[in-house]
């Protein structure tokens, strides 16, 4: 199963710029988080067995990237909502963020030349009814 992953680049200050790779859903937050001083950079995708539980991914996500100082909400509740709401809505972002396969092309087909038709004779053809 592939996965989109996303490569960010976070202003911390005047001197300090970050490059992050992170999966696309967790893009989200840090956006949220670092707002303007988050830049997107190019796309990328991840071989990975299985997508997380929702569930751990949300307090995952919790834990790495804190709370608003101003607010003291956690960032990820700021991007996908509180509770079973916000579970849902990052399972959504997870699914959204998985990488449909393309269909390898399979073996050619040959197609096999028609036989040209033999002209009919006269007297095999139709008359045409307007000349009768």
């Amino acid at each position: 199963m592939k996965v989109k992953t996303v490569n960010l680049l976070i202003t911390l200050g005047p001197m300090t710029t970050v490059s992050k790779c992170v999966w696309a859903w967790e893009a989200e937050v840090l956006q949220e988080k670092f707002g303007g001083q988050c830049a997107i950079g190019d796309e990328g995708e991840a071989d990975i067995p299985q997508l997380p539980n929702a569930g751990g991914e949300f307090s995952r996500l919790q834990d790495a990237h804190g709370v608003d100082e101003d607010t003291r909400v956690p960032h990820v509740e700021n991007t996908f909502g509180r509770g079973k709401v916000g579970i849902r809505e990052l399972e959504k972002a997870m699914q959204s963020s998985l990488v449909k396969a393309k269909k390898k092309p399979g073996p050619k087909k040959k197609v096999a030349a028609k036989k040209p038709k033999a002209p009919k004779s006269d007297s095999e053809s139709e008359k045409d009814p307007l000349l009768a």
